[in-house]
């Protein structure tokens, strides 16, 4: 959820690989419930390529979901982040 801090780790000896990655919403408030939670279809482009080189690679990757880090690719929607990733 926005605002939050995601963290993800592989066990030791091996090294994430990121395969999808999805900042913004593309569902009503059943994911990350907040005011501002509307249903949308809003995917940032930039997100990806950040989190690609601050995490890929490594054998973990911590870093807040904010709009600051990530841009804001719906202003006023609350968003989250989706990664899934294999090591």
């Amino acid at each position: 959820c926005e605002n939050s801090w995601f963290n993800i780790s592989c066990p030791l000896g091996s090294q994430l690989k990121l395969a999808t990655i999805q900042w913004g919403r593309t569902t009503g408030r059943s994911v990350c419930p907040h005011p501002a939670a509307r249903n949308v279809n809003c995917i940032s482009t930039y997100a990806p390529d950040v989190i690609r080189r601050q995490c890929e690679g490594h054998q973990t990757c911590l870093l807040k979901a904010t709009n600051r880090n990530l841009k804001d690719a719906c202003p006023g929607i609350y968003k989250y982040l989706n990664v899934t990733h294999t090591c």
